[in-house]
C-alpha cells in the first residue's frame, strides 16, 4: 500500500495521520479510528504505519518526515552520514549504478554529492521491487536530486 501513498489521497491521508498524531491527546487507536472514518481502511493503515516509520527514520535521515519508507527497506537502508561517505569513492564519475537501491538511501548521497553537477551525473537505481524504486525515485526528489536519477525494476543478475 505503500504506492497508494503516492497518490492525492494517499498524501492527504498522510497529512491528516501527521496532524492528528500531533495532538499527544490523542491514543494511537484514537487516530486510527478517525483516520478509517475519512479514508479507506487500507489506506488508513498504510499511513499510520508511515507515520510510525518516518518517526524512527529521523535517527537516519534529516529528511524523513517528507519521505517514504517499506519497513525492510528503512531497516537495511544506510544513514546519511555513512552513504555521504560510500558516495565520496565515487567522486569524478559521471554515470553510476546503485544495485539493489531499496527505499534510496546511498542513491540520494550519490545523486546529491556536493561535487556532482547537475548536467553530468546519471544515477540509475535498480532494484527488482518496484514499490523500492518507486520510493528510492520519491526520497530522491524529497532531496532534490529526482533530476539526477533514473528508476529500473529489474533483477540485477539478469
Amino acid at each position: 500500500m505503500e504506492l497508494g501513498l503516492l497518490s492525492p489521497a494517499g498524501r492527504d491521508a498522510l497529512a491528516r495521520a501527521e496532524a492528528l498524531r500531533g495532538d499527544r491527546n490523542r491514543s494511537e487507536l484514537a487516530v486510527a479510528a478517525e483516520l478509517r472514518k475519512e479514508y479507506p481502511a487500507d489506506l488508513a493503515a498504510a499511513a499510520m504505519a508511515q507515520q510510525e516509520l518516518r518517526e524512527a527514520a529521523r535517527a537516519k535521515f534529516a529528511r524523513a518526515a517528507d519521505m517514504l519508507f517499506t519497513r525492510g527497506g528503512y531497516e537495511q537502508s544506510s544513514s546519511e552520514m555513512i552513504a555521504r561517505h560510500r558516495a565520496a569513492r565515487f567522486a569524478g564519475f559521471r554515470r553510476i549504478a546503485d544495485l539493489c537501491c531499496g527505499i534510496g538511501g546511498d542513491l540520494i548521497a550519490l545523486a546529491s554529492a556536493p561535487d556532482r553537477d547537475v548536467l553530468t551525473v546519471d544515477v540509475l537505481a535498480v532494484d527488482r521491487d518496484e514499490t523500492h524504486v518507486r520510493l528510492a525515485l520519491h526520497n530522491a526528489a524529497v532531496y532534490g536530486a529526482l533530476g539526477r536519477v533514473r528508476g529500473c525494476v529489474a533483477d540485477v543478475r539478469d
